[in-house]
């Protein structure tokens, strides 16, 4: 009976104040989370003076390896991730029960997709609270709504984190898509972005960001793959190159990078549609490789602003989105 009722109390405790919808709509929220077996991610993770006391850019992949029955016969899928961090995985990357391999770079993660409320849930047993899987997101959440998961939680008591939905369509991968944008109304203050027909598309917080590389979802290909030959220890970039801030829209922060392929001095400046400078980022001699940093917005009124960086003669411009 304590089972069943732990069970009970944490699928009530899913998704506040979402409201009832139909199945046909249940199967277009589905699509923001693709988990067929044979899916595959590949990630880039830039860490700045984190509190995990890591810095440099990294490379990380997910894989939909195959299924597997849990308790309540429920069927999850197991989720291969696979990294060239040396073992130094951010707090937050990997739930408390995941599977851990002989190597430090490699573990398991075991998730399912309820086809009748379109909410994520990882396997996640706990011998004092009986719960056997927690929520790590609410895909059928619309814009405004709000819902209480884990996704970005190494769980520690089963404490959620309150998440604001909202919604927009941007281009990725040369297509316009329709992206979730899942915002913290406190901690962790991990915001993220997923992308309908793809997935997780990139988070990020004070020090660390994660953006989506490379994708094969259901047979097709999105994006750029990435050798990764030696661990720790990416090939530098061949040009300097503006990234997409991300996430974006935004509120009220968010991750900017860039690449350099040598040594420069380095100017980011934040514009408004008018052209009048509203912050500078940087302006200092920058290493050659990956760096990102983070645009605060807080004092900002919403609407479209611009990024530019300047490395020796060439410019590069972006737009970038605040939504308050």
């Amino acid at each position: 009976m304590r089972y069943l009722i732990c069970f009970t109390i944490l699928l009530f405790l899913a998704a506040p104040g979402l409201m009832a919808q139909s199945q046909e709509e249940i199967d277009d929220a589905l699509e923001f989370y693709p988990l067929e077996i044979g899916n595959y991610w590949q990630y880039r993770l830039i860490i700045n003076d984190s509190a995990d006391n890591i810095t440099g850019t990294f490379f990380y992949t997910i894989e939909v390896i195959g299924d597997t029955t849990m308790i309540y016969d429920k069927s999850y899928r197991i989720l291969e991730v696979n990294s060239n961090l040396q073992g130094k995985l951010p707090h937050h990357a990997k739930s408390k029960h995941a599977q851990q391999t002989n190597s430090d770079d490699l573990y398991y993660e075991y998730e399912r997709l309820d086809e009748q409320t379109a909410e994520v849930f990882r396997w996640s047993p706990d011998s004092e609270l009986e719960i056997y899987e927690i929520l790590v997101d609410s895909l059928a959440a619309r814009q405004g709504d709000y819902s209480t998961s884990a996704r970005f939680l190494n769980i520690i008591n089963y404490n959620y984190g309150t998440y604001h939905y909202g919604s927009h369509n941007n281009e990725y991968f040369g297509e316009v898509r329709e992206v979730k944008l899942i915002s913290p109304l406190g901690p962790p203050y991990i915001t993220y972005t997923l992308i309908k027909g793809i997935g997780l598309n990139s988070y990020g917080y004070s020090g660390v960001s994660s953006s989506l590389l490379y994708a094969q979802i259901n047979g097709e290909e999105f994006g750029d793959f990435v050798e990764v030959n030696v661990p720790g220890e990416p090939d530098l970039p061949r040009k300097a190159t503006l990234h997409a801030n991300y996430p974006n829209p935004f509120n009220p922060s968010t991750m900017i990078s860039f690449d350099l392929a040598e040594a420069a001095a380095v100017q980011l400046d934040v514009y408004d549609l008018t052209g009048r400078k509203i912050q500078s980022l940087l302006n200092e001699q920058k290493p050659a490789g990956t760096h990102t940093v983070q645009f605060q917005a807080g004092n900002l009124s919403s609407g479209v602003y611009i990024y530019r960086l300047q490395v020796g003669d060439v410019a590069q411009s972006r737009k970038m989105v605040l939504v308050k």
